[in-house]
């Protein structure tokens, strides 16, 4: 009697999937997410854009499960692709989150009074970030005085002759306290307060010894 033979049924491979595949999912399930809830509730899209790390991490673990033997996740030129789309759209937002978060820092901002009285000159602020000028004539051998109160932040003076545009006096992130500047010629001068977060005031007068003299 003729037997055939039956070939027996190939075993199926596990279907495999691109790294990336399952990263790019959950990115935009995530953010269609977050879309349909800010129309119903205030959300604030800084405090959601400083979670992008977590797609790299997922990434990460993505590209670690396709190094495994026989991994159902493969990593061909399609994957390494994809991820690069992904770690640059992530360092992309990561910038611009890091931009938004920080420009705030290093712009001129300005909130106090300055001026030009009998006493001298001065600055008063409850925030200083940048750099305010009050011009000042001097005359050789003027004995000043530099008086800094500082609450917060750095606080950084500089005196310069307008006519040479060389400093006379240069004080960096200076602490509370008087600091004694002598004039060597008589000129105009600028007098140049720059703070970076910065709360206090800054006096220049003239010296207590030339003022008791005179």
């Amino acid at each position: 009697m003729e037997t055939t033979d039956r070939m027996a049924p190939e075993a199926t491979q596990p279907r495999q999937r691109r790294v990336g595949t399952f990263t790019l999912g959950i990115v935009l399930v995530l953010a269609g997410l977050w879309m349909l809830a800010s129309w119903f509730f205030p959300l604030d899209p800084l405090w959601t854009l400083k979670a992008v790390p977590l797609i790299l991490i997922a990434l990460g673990v993505e590209t670690l499960l396709a190094a495994r033997k026989n991994s159902r996740i493969k990593y061909d030129w399609a994957g390494m692709l994809l991820t690069f789309l992904l770690v640059c759209g992530a360092a992309g937002m990561y910038a611009a989150v890091w931009f938004m978060d920080t420009l705030p820092d290093y712009q001129q901002r300005y909130s106090g009074s300055m001026g030009v009285t009998e006493e001298g000159l001065f600055w008063e602020f409850d925030l200083l970030n940048g750099s305010k000028m009050l011009l000042a004539d001097l005359s050789a051998g003027d004995a000043l005085q530099v008086e800094i109160l500082r609450d917060e932040g750095s606080i950084s003076v500089e005196i310069i002759d307008d006519a040479d545009r060389e400093p006379i006096y240069q004080g960096d992130a200076l602490a509370t306290g008087t600091y004694p500047v002598e004039v060597p010629q008589d000129g105009s001068y600028e007098v140049w307060v720059t703070g970076y977060q910065a709360s206090g005031s800054v006096h220049i007068r003239q010296a207590q010894e030339n003022s008791a003299a005179e």
